[in-house]
């Protein structure tokens, strides 16, 4: 007996292989832009903490959108440039003599692992990070990673300036990529995942601002050298959990043992003692107001987002990880499943746009 196919069958597969070659196409094609990719989240990221500054200024000034960003961004160059003004020559000659000093310091590092390479590892494991995004770069010709390092700040800045100036207009292009039956759906998860964002990245912010002004005061009473350069660089790498404190831990610990054991003892006691704070107390707090992460899923974050996108997805897995569990409560729990998800700055935004009779009859609501 045979099975003949009717035209209307054929059409269909037809349609449904061309579909779905599309899709394996689109999903090779974001894979090569991958580096691409991460540089336009870093610069939603800058979008974000710039908007959220604008957000600050706009409540109690009644400012527009436009305009609370632009005196937003204004505030933070001024602040930047006042920082740069005052401490700014006294952190570069102390960075400068910490990268002058790093084979003497790795020195003991290299006898323990009985390796002589540490530092030229590191040095590529930097250019490497450097160079993950190197879009601008190759597109200019440039060479060198200070060169590519720069081209990648000032894409990132400059793409994040004008994400974070007109967002509507972003995330209208966005959902215009959707179904319309899909749209609304689509804008909320977008909306929860900028309001998620936005308090990870304060609450983040607030972390690194905490933790470098500590390790600035432990290590000057302390008596230690180059303690503004080991404070800027405690805080900047408390963007990155778990390996980043201990990374911040090597280069201060490497010049008190220069010094003597009891100055490496207390500058090693110090360290844990600002991590257990910042462990115990801090984060707590901070995760109250924004998204906490389970430890472990971070963790995993780390490797996972590492492998797949090298030392550029380490920096960038913890947004990213906020970015997964905001799309799974979203789209899978509460779409799917029609699960109830809580998320941070969710219910704070019902209040706000339901009246007080709406609020009381949710909160006296079995």
């Amino acid at each position: 007996m045979t099975v003949q196919s009717s035209p209307a069958t054929l059409g269909t597969f037809t349609q449904r292989l061309v579909a779905v070659s599309l899709v394996i196409v689109a999903a090779l094609t974001l894979w090569q832009l991958r580096s691409l990719l991460l540089l336009v989240f870093a610069a939603i990221l800058f979008a974000v903490v710039l908007r959220s500054l604008a957000d600050l200024l706009a409540r109690p000034t009644g400012l527009g959108e436009g305009w609370s960003f632009v005196v937003a961004t204004a505030a933070a160059v001024v602040a930047v440039a006042v920082f740069v003004t005052m401490l700014g020559a006294q952190l570069q000659a102390q960075l400068l003599e910490l990268w002058d000093r790093l084979p003497e310091l790795l020195a003991p590092v290299e006898t323990w692992l009985g390796s002589g390479d540490v530092g030229e590892w590191l040095v590529e494991r930097a250019e490497a990070m450097v160079s993950e995004g190197a879009v601008m770069s190759r597109i200019a010709g440039l060479s060198g990673w200070a060169a590519t390092l720069l081209a990648n700040v000032l894409l990132v800045a400059a793409a994040g300036l004008y994400i974070g100036f007109r967002p509507g207009m972003y995330r209208g292009g966005v959902l215009a990529l959707f179904p319309r039956r899909a749209r609304p759906a689509a804008g909320a998860t977008m909306d929860a995942l900028g309001s998620a964002l936005q308090r990870w990245l304060m609450g983040q912010l607030a972390s690194m601002v905490v933790v470098g002004t500590l390790t600035f005061l432990g290590l000057w009473v302390i008596g230690l050298e180059a303690s503004l350069a080991l404070a800027f660089i405690a805080g900047l790498l408390e963007f990155i959990p778990f390996f980043g404190p201990v990374l911040a831990t090597v280069p201060a610990l490497a010049l008190a043992l220069g010094v003597d054991t009891t100055t490496a003892i207390w500058v090693l006691l110090l360290y844990l003692g600002i991590q257990q704070f910042e462990g115990n107390v801090l984060n707590p707090l901070i995760q109250q107001q924004a998204v906490s992460l389970p430890p472990a899923v971070t963790m995993f974050a780390l490797l996972a987002f590492g492998v797949l996108f090298g030392p550029l997805g380490v920096l960038l897995a913890t947004p990213l990880a906020v970015v997964c569990l905001v799309v799974v409560k979203q789209i899978w729990t509460g779409r799917v499943l029609g699960e109830p998800v809580s998320l941070p700055g969710k219910d704070r935004v019902r209040r706000e746009q339901a009246g007080p009779a709406q609020v009381m009859q949710q909160e006296t609501a079995p």
